[in-house]
């Protein structure tokens, strides 16, 4: 929950606050910069937390159509990098 927190605050600043104070410009020379900090960041709260948080990274980061590049780019690791599941833990939850 925190890491959404921040993310809509950080959002909200640089997306809404800034471009309504006329400052849009420094909001997109930062944008490339920011996204993939976002990125980094919930690729690895979606390794730690595994499942479906790993899948929902895999579709963001084919999403090439609506989501920025740096953002999609880093999220693609999630589509290799992931070390797979024991068998014992699959079995289990079964």
């Amino acid at each position: 929950m925190l890491f959404f927190g921040q993310l809509a605050l950080s959002l909200l600043f640089w997306e809404i606050l800034l471009r309504e104070l006329g400052l849009g410009r420094l909001a997109e020379r930062s944008a490339s910069n920011r996204y993939r900090q976002i990125a980094r960041r919930f690729r690895a709260l979606a390794t730690d937390l595994g499942g479906v948080w790993i899948k929902v990274g895999q579709f963001l980061s084919a999403r090439v159509d609506v989501l920025p590049g740096s953002l999609t780019e880093e999220l693609a690791g999630l589509q290799d990098d992931v070390a797979p599941e024991e068998l014992a833990a699959i079995c289990s939850v079964a």
